[in-house]
């Protein structure tokens, strides 16, 4: 599973931080690879208080449901996570 991390507004945010919940940085690193892999996104690695983190963003205008959908279903795929219809 992968989780944001600190998440502290009610607010719409175009980004953020996640990692691997089994919460070690090897893992983390895996899930970015794998996922640039499918060529569906680009997840950024970064270090956050000492840990590897992915960077997600999805601020392009031109984004549209069906890019999103694409994504969620890579993420899903890498992870062996199924997704409910």
């Amino acid at each position: 599973m992968v989780r944001f991390l600190d998440p502290e507004t009610d607010s719409l945010f175009s980004g953020g931080l996640s990692r691997a919940e089994e919460a070690h940085d090897r893992r983390t690193d895996e899930v970015i690879a794998a996922i640039l892999k499918t060529g569906e996104a680009f997840f950024g690695g970064t270090t956050w208080r000492s840990r590897r983190a992915m960077r997600i963003s999805v601020t392009n205008w031109r984004t549209t449901d069906a890019d999103v959908d694409r994504v969620v279903e890579a993420v899903a795929s890498v992870l062996g996570v199924r997704r409910e219809s």
